[in-house]
């Protein structure tokens, strides 16, 4: 998102610059960035900000750079409820997202192509319904009379909770203008972010014994369920073949292949090659009609033996999210990222203060929503 144009986002904008933001464009516009490069000649120090804050904010001091307690103190006048013209708080904040969301964006991101994203506005349960419907038109009889239909709902709970991480930027880091402390802190908070977002995401799916299950009739195993085409016809026919609870074809197809990272190169290769080799009495060119069916998604936490369930060979037939998700995601106000937040230590406390939060939940939706392929 890009920033307004005002005397703080220039010096917000001079700060990424000296941290060397990537794809710093995508964070500012072109003529706050030259306001930025005129003002500060694309480079500032941390301690020089916080003396420019400072200056801004009352001080009048005759050590004007050369960076003191009283420094902090002005420079965070406005957290402190005095009259303040630079939001020192809010520049570093600002600056700090930009560096959190690079950490977050780091990590790993498969979750977003399989899951249903819902937002909240609170932290109350959210629940969400899967509709047994009796909806089958009937012939109407020349009276015109209609029948009544049924709606049986399952209901599921989902509710948005708080995960986060408090960190301090020292005076010493602040003094010796460590702009490398900074924003390796911003970028490891939004790293744990991700980190924390994943292992609840992937706690929740791969913990699926109860969900993909013979009963549910959307498992597939054996010799035949490795990945391969007759695996994929074997797990495409027990998908196509999902009932509705009225007991009609569910009729919704698989769009995503599913693999741990031991599989992608062959799930690339099922999805892309226009003729396979098959056989062992030499070269067989047969075509590949599964080319281009599914998009393949992989990710690392499928073949984590840390989690529940975890497998180096199963693999998954996913349909669309949107159309019969297997994962329900919350966030609160629909935010899929994590905010920071920074203030002055506590009096006893020399230094700023980072606060890194999100709000989400994650929970299992719609057993037929997909197949698991045990692998062997």
């Amino acid at each position: 998102m890009k920033t307004l144009n005002t005397p703080s986002e220039v010096m917000c904008a001079a700060l990424c610059q000296s941290a060397m933001l990537p794809n710093i464009e995508d964070h500012f516009d072109d003529e706050i960035l030259q306001r930025a490069e005129d003002k500060y000649h694309g480079h500032i120090r941390l301690n020089q900000a916080l003396c420019h804050a400072a200056v801004g904010n009352g001080y009048d001091g005759s050590n004007v750079y050369n960076f003191g307690i009283e420094h902090m103190r002005f420079a965070f006048a406005g957290v402190n409820g005095s009259f303040s013209t630079i939001d020192t708080s809010g520049i570093l904040s600002n600056t700090a997202n930009k560096f959190l969301e690079e950490g977050w964006g780091a990590g790993d991101q498969a979750w977003r192509e399989l899951a249903r994203i819902r937002p909240v506005n609170d932290f109350k349960d959210a629940p969400c319904y899967r509709l047994g419907a009796n909806l089958t038109y009937e012939k109407i009889g020349a009276g015109g009379e209609l029948k009544h239909g049924s709606l049986n709902e399952t209901a599921y709970s989902n509710r948005a909770e708080t995960f986060g991480k408090l960190v301090s930027l020292t005076r010493q880091h602040i003094i010796n203008d460590d702009m490398s402390a900074f924003t390796s802190v911003q970028y490891e908070l939004g790293v744990g972010a991700i980190d924390a977002f994943n292992e609840i995401f992937w706690t929740q799916f791969l913990d699926n014994s109860a969900f993909f299950a013979s009963g549910n009739n959307n498992v597939i195993s054996g010799a035949d369920s490795s990945l391969g085409i007759a695996g994929l016809q074997l797990a495409e026919a027990k998908f196509l073949k999902q009932k509705k609870p009225s007991g009609q074809p569910l009729a919704v197809k698989p769009e995503i292949l599913l693999v741990p990272v031991e599989l992608k190169a062959t799930g690339d290769t099922l999805m892309t090659s226009e003729k396979l080799i098959t056989g062992s009495g030499g070269v067989q060119g047969d075509t590949n009609t599964f080319r281009n069916r599914f998009k393949v998604v992989t990710s690392p936490y499928l073949s984590d033996s840390s989690y529940t369930g975890y497998s180096a060979a199963a693999w998954y037939l996913l349909a669309d999210p949107v159309r019969m998700p297997t994962m329900d995601v919350v966030l609160l106000q629909g935010r899929d990222r994590p905010i920071v937040e920074s203030q002055l230590e506590s009096f006893n406390v020399l230094g700023v203060q980072f606060r890194g939060y999100h709000d989400f939940g994650c929970v299992k939706y719609e057993y037929r929503g997909g197949v698991r392929a045990a692998g062997s």
